[in-house]
């Protein structure tokens, strides 16, 4: 089965994710509640919302897991996702945001592909919606992993902190020393949810710079060319 894994930060608070943050509640608890053995992680990094006695009182479901933030980084989506992935039990993790949703018959997919093809970098799509709710982009940015597989290759790199990039170091390592081959399949994927940006388009296009030395570093291919690429489709 499955673990999903969410790094969380006050989402409830803010008013730009508060509504996307309950439909993906609402989607996760209804999976949860129709698949046994499916898990759904809520890593929180240091928020002030009161989310975990919201996910006690209403989504009983879905598990919590407190993680204690480093000083001074609002976000750490590394740290999240391998607090998660230690205590997660299933041998299949999806990482996940509360900006999406998922639906039974991805589950399914996702399951038979593992089971037939074995250790694998699945790719399932992410179908972005507009603010009317039609559809504005596909793109296949998800990525779903085996624990072990995850755990082999040192787990994602915290000094890539904040959010972005950290998906980009941790698939393009298991290709390069793990020789693992990525599949990406039209006909199932995940729901993107609008919502606001959350930095300005040149703020955005500040935040990776840095990080293409961290990816150099972990001894990725082209690792400026992994975030040229990335940016370049992002703004449109």
């Amino acid at each position: 089965m499955i673990s999903f894994i969410v790094q969380y930060k006050d989402c409830l608070s803010n008013e730009f994710r508060y509504e996307n943050t309950i439909n993906f509640f609402e989607n996760m608890q209804t999976l949860l509640k129709n698949n046994y053995g499916l898990e759904c992680i809520i890593c929180d990094y240091g928020s002030t919302d009161g989310v975990a006695d919201f996910i006690k009182e209403n989504y009983n479901t879905l598990s919590y897991l407190y993680v204690k933030p480093n000083e001074g980084q609002f976000l750490n989506m590394s740290k999240c996702l391998n607090k998660g992935v230690t205590v997660a039990r299933n041998t299949i993790i999806a990482p996940m945001a509360t900006d999406m949703i998922i639906d039974q018959n991805t589950i399914e997919q996702i399951i038979d592909m593992f089971r037939l093809l074995g250790d694998i970098i699945l790719r399932p799509h992410l179908v972005h919606l507009d603010k009317e709710g039609g559809v504005d982009f596909v793109d296949n940015n998800p990525y779903v992993l085996r624990k072990d597989t995850i755990l082999r290759s040192g787990g994602w790199d915290e000094r890539i902190y904040n959010w972005g990039k950290e998906d980009d170091d941790i698939v393009q390592r298991v290709m390069q020393y793990q020789k693992l081959i990525q599949i990406s399949i039209r006909g199932f994927g995940y729901v993107h949810m609008w919502h606001p940006r959350t930095f300005s388009i040149k703020e955005e296009r500040e935040v990776p710079m840095w990080k293409t030395e961290i990816m150099k570093d972990n001894f990725l291919t082209d690792g400026e060319n992994l975030v040229n690429t990335y940016w370049k489709r992002k703004i449109r």
